[in-house]
């Protein structure tokens, strides 16, 4: 999803480093890899989880890092500049980290309109973010395409049509 995401941006007129964005994204879902990962409505009802959570991820950062030729020196600095969220490449993954559980409740028919919801906020305040005001407006505009056709049930739609 972020792939696809920072090219369409840069269709509009962004200039992001795709390679940038996947290596964030990868980043992120390594420390998950071995769990960790809870679902934003379970973490926002259980700040400890949430917690907890994190602490488990960032173990797990420390522990991949080890397997890595420059013993994680980069993949750590990745991820202090994803936590940082200091650059429009971190927005465009962290956006797209919100895309895949929406799709996911929506394939197994469990997404609600408080979901949706939830992820807009979400999604707004992480696109607001952006310091490039032309990738800012259009990360707001995919966002409000994307939550209007999601529920209609057209998920391909929803992505297309942005």
């Amino acid at each position: 999803m972020a792939w696809q995401l920072a090219e369409w941006l840069n269709k509009r007129g962004s200039k992001l480093d795709i390679g940038k964005v996947l290596k964030y994204c990868l980043v992120h879902d390594l420390g998950e890899l071995l769990g960790g990962d809870i679902s934003m409505h379970y973490a926002t009802a259980n700040p400890k989880a949430r917690t907890l959570a994190k602490k488990f991820e960032e173990e797990n950062r420390e522990f991949l890092a080890k397997l890595f030729h420059d013993d994680g020196k980069n993949f750590l600095e990745l991820h202090q500049e994803m936590s940082d969220r200091s650059t429009d490449e971190v927005v465009v993954a962290k956006i797209a980290d919100y895309i895949e559980p929406s799709h996911y409740k929506f394939y197994i028919n469990q997404l609600t309109k408080s979901n949706l919801e939830m992820i807009r906020i979400k999604m707004y305040e992480m696109a607001h973010r952006a310091k490039d005001t032309t990738t800012q407006k259009n990360l707001k505009t995919f966002i409000s395409e994307w939550i209007k056709d999601l529920p209609e049930g057209d998920v391909q739609t929803a992505i297309l049509n942005a």
